[in-house]
């Protein structure tokens, strides 16, 4: 017989006086003397006979030890730092499943923690993006729905907070642009 030892190959590994290497199982890889195989760290992975972990790829994650693949985090979720979980996506923004991070609401839209997708604003509110909720346009202003800002009424109109339209003055009064009333003349 052989007189010398071969070292195992990547990926293998041997103990005591072995006559052959054996593969790693998937999900662990061999020690740095290939004398046995130690498990992957949650946030990365191996295939049978792979010689170190990789971690899991962008937008993906394993929760455990020993893992032979990564998974996309739910709609609403992003991984975490280190890949080992899914968090939340914050007010404000919202994720589809396997997305890298969450996307900030657009202008017009809000959302609370945890989305999937934006609400619209209703009418007579507003909002910038990544916005948590939505904001009542003051008295002398309106907003149609999905509104970015709230624009002034005309003079001769007015509102009220929360409007979606102005309301013309009655007969006899008036008012000047941004009014939130009417003054008699």
């Amino acid at each position: 017989g052989d007189s010398e030892c071969t070292p195992c190959p990547n990926g293998t590994y041997s103990y005591g006086s072995a006559s052959s290497c054996r593969n790693c199982s998937a999900g662990s890889y061999p020690n740095e003397n290939k004398t046995d195989c130690n498990y992957c760290p949650a946030g990365t992975y191996s295939k049978e006979r792979d010689s170190e972990c990789t971690p899991c790829p962008n937008g993906t994650y394993s929760s455990y030890s020993r893992s032979t693949l990564c998974y996309n985090c739910t709609a609403g979720f992003y991984p975490n730092e280190y890949k080992t979980g899914c968090v939340f996506c914050p007010s404000g923004s919202y994720s589809n499943s396997g997305d890298l991070e969450c996307t900030p609401c657009p202008e017009g839209t809000y959302s609370n923690s945890g989305r999937t997708n934006c609400l619209n604003c209703d009418l007579g509110y507003y909002s910038g993006k990544g916005s948590s909720i939505c904001t009542k346009c003051p008295g002398g202003t309106y907003s149609n729905d999905k509104a970015t800002e709230c624009y002034n009424c005309s003079a001769g109109y007015y509102s009220n907070e929360g409007a979606s339209e102005c309301i013309k003055c009655p007969d006899g009064t008036y008012s000047s642009e941004g009014s939130s009333s009417c003054h008699t003349i």
